[in-house]
């Protein structure tokens, strides 16, 4: 289920929009305090963000800059600025779409779409998840503070790219073992926990977190 953070200090239109993303298998999160917004992303991982850009005092140009030193995921504009100069700053910043209020739901629901296809994990080049970004294409993982770099195993990057792509939630060892080796029934069930062991051992090397929690009886979190 995708995650859709909305930034939206129109407490009504925030909640409108909750509740149609809710309605439409969206997991959707309001951002209640803009001070602590670094941590509520982080807890969050949205797939998408709704940026307004009258924010009291803050600024969502400034907040989509900052948000691109750090991530590469959609960001959509909604506001009430109607002017080109707004739109083409909002778009040159890193912006991925501009849409005015008011707007349709359904037209913003499409937008939505598009842009998720668009950043399906075919076309995406790292996945950032707290303070580790995976590298698609090196085949890296990196802690984003430390800045250490490790490269990773094939078997290590595909579980870990699996396991980062589902975090928080519970997956069973066999949906496991068929995604890494296709059809579980011609490989030793301990290759499994090889490769957990391992890839444990790779994150420990850079970062101090447990990130693969072991849930007896029902599978692996990533979390």
């Amino acid at each position: 289920m995708d995650k859709i953070l909305i930034i939206e200090d129109d407490v009504n239109l925030a909640e409108n929009l909750y509740k149609k993303l809710e309605e439409n298998n969206y997991k959707a999160h309001i951002l209640k305090d803009i001070e602590n917004f670094k941590k509520e992303f982080y807890n969050f991982m949205p797939n998408l963000i709704l940026l307004d850009i009258n924010l009291g005092s803050y600024n969502g140009f400034e907040l989509c800059m900052n948000l691109r030193k750090q991530t590469k995921i959609p960001i959509l504009f909604i506001t009430g600025r109607d002017s080109e100069k707004s739109e083409i700053e909002a778009l040159n910043i890193g912006g991925d779409d501009y849409i005015k209020k008011p707007f349709s739901m359904d037209i913003l629901l499409a937008r939505i779409d598009r842009q998720l296809k668009s950043q399906s994990m075919e076309n995406r080049k790292s996945i950032i998840y707290k303070e580790l970004e995976l590298e698609i294409d090196k085949q890296i993982i990196k802690n984003l503070n430390s800045k250490e770099v490790l490269e990773l195993s094939s078997i290590e990057f595909q579980l870990l790219f699996y396991l980062i792509n589902k975090a928080g939630e519970v997956v069973d060892r066999g949906e496991l073992m068929d995604y890494l080796w296709e059809n579980r029934n011609y490989v030793d069930p301990n290759a499994l926990n090889v490769s957990l062991s391992r890839l444990r051992k790779s994150l420990a090397e850079i970062s101090d977190e447990n990130f693969i929690e072991s849930i007896r009886g029902e599978g692996i979190r990533f979390c």
